[in-house]
């Protein structure tokens, strides 16, 4: 019903025709309803995140202030493309007038980049201070009186405020090898978790490296190896990239993380990782070469050739090392002929040097005295070098050697005994 739509009028009894004086009647107003929109609330509190997402909405109920005699409908509007309600339309029977309807005001950040501050920060002018926006209810029914309405006058005013993280979003402090070289380790300054879909969100079982890195597939693949994984515990401040097979990672390298991947752990943290990289680092306790150089002999005699052998070098870390040669004349001999072979061996297996040479006889001079050097360069770029200093003989000389094997074991109180055993020379260069 609605204001004074119905009333039923009463003479007293015997009363005739009015002669001119006044009458009094009696009226009985049936329905004294008004049509409206009762509202709970004129104002409400919405709150967006730090990353610029809805976070609570602001709420409030809608009922009728009467019984309408036909479906009212009412359109939620007035916000800015930064908010919404929901629901947007509300149906409402006769029935159901008196029934309070729930209005949820959702409202994010006054932009649509996400995070909102470019920085990635918590701070930016963009969230510096709250915004207000004002609901509208427009009504439409056939009922006279509630589709006289149109645009209701009541407005809901929404005042909307960020909430921020309790800190910026973890940062890379950190990252290098494990010392045992079969991966890296990515530090964070927080606990953290990883927020993107595909990564088990922060489980701590193996995911593809691409989900967290911005590297494709063939990428992980070539640099850590094929089989290469990534772990990350939930919560943890480590990320570790486990290397497959074949990993061609060397220190110095640049990676980044995949923007938005890691977030802090924290309740309630929201901002996530952007613009991270990092360039990885040697192993707090690396692995260091050690070059072993053996000289066939250090007099040479005059048709004799030299054999240098540095195999016995250790400490490449599970990849190959690059050997390089030299050679430095100690007695004013020059030394463009001898420095061929081992120019020949630093280039060799594809740059990455052979671990011995061979010299022939005709490139020593005799009477030279001459010094060689064997560097070895780990995967870490880490280096050793051992010298040899070789006397090429004028005559020919004889072979020594020492008879059984090349190691001998030996205890405290034991006799050792070693016998030796000379050869002739070489005499095919003597005319």
């Amino acid at each position: 019903g609605q204001a004074a739509k119905y009333a039923s009028f009463s003479a007293p009894q015997g009363l005739g025709h009015n002669t001119g004086g006044d009458i009094s009647l009696n009226a009985t107003v049936m329905d004294n309803d008004e049509a409206g929109l009762l509202l709970s609330d004129l104002a409400v509190n919405a709150t967006y995140d730090n990353f610029g997402d809805p976070l609570h909405p602001g709420e409030y109920t809608i009922r009728l202030a009467s019984k309408p005699t036909s479906v009212v409908t009412i359109d939620i509007g007035g916000l800015g493309p930064f908010a919404n309600a929901t629901p947007q339309v509300i149906t409402i029977e006769p029935e159901a007038w008196n029934t309070p309807v729930p209005i949820f005001i959702n409202a994010g950040a006054p932009s649509k980049n996400r995070p909102v501050c470019s920085n990635g920060k918590r701070f930016c002018s963009l969230i510096a201070t709250s915004r207000i926006e004002n609901v509208t209810h427009a009504v439409r029914s056939n009922d006279p009186f509630y589709g006289a309405l149109t645009t209701a006058a009541e407005t809901v005013r929404v005042s909307i405020n960020v909430v921020y993280d309790a800190t910026n979003p973890p940062a890379v402090v950190s990252t290098a090898f494990t010392n045992v070289l079969n991966s890296i380790n990515i530090a964070f300054n927080m606990q953290a978790r990883l927020v993107l879909a595909g990564s088990s969100n922060g489980v701590s079982s193996s995911f593809d490296c691409s989900i967290v890195l911005t590297l494709s597939a063939v990428e992980v693949s070539y640099y850590f190896g094929a089989g290469a994984y990534c772990t990350f515990a939930s919560p943890s401040s480590i990320l570790q990239v486990n290397f497959g097979t074949a990993a061609r990672v060397v220190p110095l390298n640049r990676f980044a993380l995949r923007p938005l991947a890691i977030s802090s752990a924290a309740v309630g943290a929201s901002l996530r990782t952007i613009n991270e990289s990092f360039v990885i680092g040697i192993p707090a306790q690396p692995t260091a070469p050690s070059v072993e150089l053996a000289a066939s002999s250090t007099t040479v005699g005059v048709c004799d050739n030299l054999l240098l052998d540095g195999s016995s070098s250790y400490g490449s870390g599970g990849r190959s090392m690059a050997f390089k040669w030299s050679v430095v004349m100690e007695n004013g001999y020059a030394v463009e002929n001898i420095s061929l072979p081992f120019q020949m061996a630093s280039d060799a297996m594809g740059g990455m040097g052979a671990q011995s040479v061979m010299v022939p006889s005709s490139a020593m001079v005799q009477g030279s005295i001459f010094t060689v050097t064997l560097e070895a360069t780990n995967f870490l770029g880490l280096v050793d070098s051992k010298s040899v200093t070789i006397s090429k003989l004028a005559v020919p000389a004889p072979v020594i050697s020492i008879q059984g094997a090349d190691s001998v074991v030996s205890t405290h109180s034991s006799k050792l005994q070693l016998m030796a055993t000379a050869s002739l020379p070489e005499m095919s260069c003597v005319v």
